[in-house]
């Protein structure tokens, strides 16, 4: 998976399904979590549909931890990181930075993101690399 290039941060973020699934209840919390494509691109109403946004939040958080601050630090938002599960559930994930993440990236002198995630039980466990380009 090396690029060549040296690892700038690395960011890990462990969610519950069911209390992501509790918290989703509230309204808007989707809608401040995830973008419109991510949320166009959700499963139907259903336990399918948390596991996959929960499992898009994790990816979120730890690439946000990678770069080096969380969400709303820095310019940061958690739209701001567009997450693609099509892949499937588990292993490698798409991401794509945008505003303040894809700026403080930039200032880094750019970067690639290289995102993984795992289920365990009723958790899902992503892990986030950030990668200088080589």
């Amino acid at each position: 998976m090396s690029d060549g290039g040296d690892v700038l941060g690395v960011g890990i973020d462990i969610v519950s399904i069911d209390r992501f699934a509790r918290s989703a209840e509230t309204p808007g919390f989707l809608e401040t979590l995830l973008g419109a494509a991510e949320l166009s691109a959700l499963p139907p109403a259903g336990p399918r549909r948390m596991e996959a946004a929960a499992a898009s939040f994790a990816v979120k958080e730890a690439v946000l931890k990678a770069v080096g601050t969380g969400a709303w630090q820095d310019g940061t938002d958690f739209p701001d990181v567009l997450v693609d599960l099509r892949q499937g559930p588990v292993g490698a994930v798409s991401v794509e930075l945008g505003g303040g993440a894809a700026a403080l990236v930039a200032q880094m002198g750019g970067a690639s993101v290289h995102a993984g995630l795992t289920r365990a039980g009723r958790r899902v466990v992503a892990f986030a690399m950030l990668c200088a380009e080589a």
